[in-house]
């Protein structure tokens, strides 16, 4: 062995060499595979967890979809960008409530009924143009995170007993679907599941039930109700009740009639003045003082009923007429005054198609011809005079008070069931039904 040359040795170190240097290689692209498959690893987290934000923002938006769309409908008129000072209601723009048998129908066609989006640096900007959306906005392109919802409201449905897979229109409720998303991009998130969106995009969609809390849970079966006594110029007053779903009933009092009764009274055909005046009600005698009265008509105590989302309370320390006229202008179909009032004027508020609830919370003084569509409630005592000169107030609907009330001129009370019917179906707040949110397309 001593006698291998140097020759020799240095061709043996230089193989030596060459196959450390291929082991060396091989351990190196060995490290960089497993350091390239854990940093895979993390990148799918990150785009997990990316995904996660996404959907969670998408989540947030379709909730917050159905919450702005429930006070929208029960909101004051708005423009086609879903502000303050439109020309019709949300509600108005949208849905149609028959006022007989409530069921509710959608206007805008299955197309989105409004759509908001929310640009990272400026505030929401909204539609909802009359006739629906076919197309949504889109936002600024910008390349910011513009989280969106889109709207679109259907009428309910519910199985019929027979025949079997037939669906009924459920009364009075509306089913109101919203489509979350993590950008503006809405068409790209309506009806898509999040496992089917866009990897960049987020996309949720939920539902929830509303239903119409009516304004008026029993129409009044007379133009006249009054828990105490009538008084004053009662040949001036005018009852006219020609409906016959009341027979024509004009007036009942909780106190014996009076002694001389009005003379300008139309009734069904048929029917005696004396017959279609009732007094001595001890139902509405004992109701004096309660809230038993408020309760049978109004369907809740009026502690509850101040609770109605489209309510509109009022503090007037004068006339009250104009500040009411302003409400009803504004959208306000439920108006409540707190404590006393005087109204006065020729003025109208409502209309036969359109009519109001107006509560008085105490006693109520009117003055001149006043044009009322609706129920006037007056939980106190009502005074009501016209002057000689001037035309005849009229009151087109009911009217109850829980005191006594006077008349001092000429005032007509005509009862009018179909604007009571409006109240009964039509009219009132939308609010939300127990357990109806899902996130599911059923």
């Amino acid at each position: 062995m001593s006698d291998i040359s140097a020759a020799q040795r240095r061709k043996a170190g230089r193989q030596s060499g060459a196959a450390t240097l291929v082991v060396v290689m091989m351990l190196f692209f060995i490290m960089a595979f497993v350091a390239a498959y854990a940093n895979r690893n993390q990148l799918l987290e990150l785009q997990t967890a990316s995904q996660y934000v996404r959907v969670g923002v998408a989540s947030e938006m379709a909730d917050a979809g159905l919450e702005w769309t429930l006070a929208m409908l029960n909101g004051q008129p708005a423009d086609a960008s879903c502000l303050s000072g439109g020309d019709a209601t949300f509600r108005q723009r949208f849905v149609k409530i028959d006022p007989i048998s409530r069921i509710i129908t959608v206007k805008a066609g299955g197309h989105f009924t409004a759509s908001c989006v929310k640009p990272a640096n400026d505030p929401w900007t909204c539609q909802c143009p009359a006739g629906g959306i076919a197309n949504p906005q889109a936002g600024s392109g910008d390349g910011t995170e513009q989280p969106a919802f889109g709207i679109v409201l259907m009428g309910a449905t519910a199985p019929k007993p027979a025949p079997k897979g037939k669906f009924s229109a459920r009364p009075g409720v509306l089913r109101i679907n919203a489509y979350g998303c993590s950008d503006s991009q809405m068409l790209a998130c309506k009806g898509k599941q999040d496992a089917d969106a866009p990897l960049q995009i987020g996309a949720v969609r939920a539902h929830m039930y509303v239903a119409l809390l009516p304004a008026l849970a029993e129409p009044p079966p007379a133009p006249l109700l009054v828990g105490d006594a009538l008084a004053g110029d009662i040949a001036a007053l005018g009852l006219h009740n020609s409906s016959p779903e009341t027979a024509g009933l004009l007036a009942v009092t909780g106190a014996p009639l009076p002694p001389i009764l009005p003379t300008r009274i139309d009734t069904v055909p048929g029917a005696a003045a004396q017959e279609a005046m009732v007094g001595n009600r001890a139902d509405l005698a004992k109701a004096v003082g309660s809230d038993t009265l408020f309760r049978r008509f109004m369907g809740m105590t009026p502690d509850a009923y101040r609770g109605h989302p489209a309510l509109h309370a009022i503090d007037c320390a004068s006339s009250c007429m104009s500040a009411a006229a302003q409400a009803y202008r504004d959208g306000a179909r439920m108006i409540w005054i707190r404590g006393a009032a005087s109204l006065d004027g020729n003025t109208a508020i409502g209309s036969n198609d359109d009519p109001v609830v107006l509560v008085i919370d105490g006693d109520a003084q009117l003055k001149g011809p006043i044009h009322l569509h609706g129920l006037l409630y007056v939980r106190g005592k009502l005074d009501w005079s016209v002057g000689p000169s001037n035309t005849a107030a009229l009151m087109e609907g009911a009217l109850i008070s829980e005191g006594s009330a006077h008349f001092s001129g000429p005032v007509d009370l005509s009862y009018r069931y179909s604007v009571l019917q409006r109240l009964a179906n039509g009219t009132g707040s939308f609010v939300h039904v127990a357990g109806s949110w899902t996130d599911t397309d059923n």
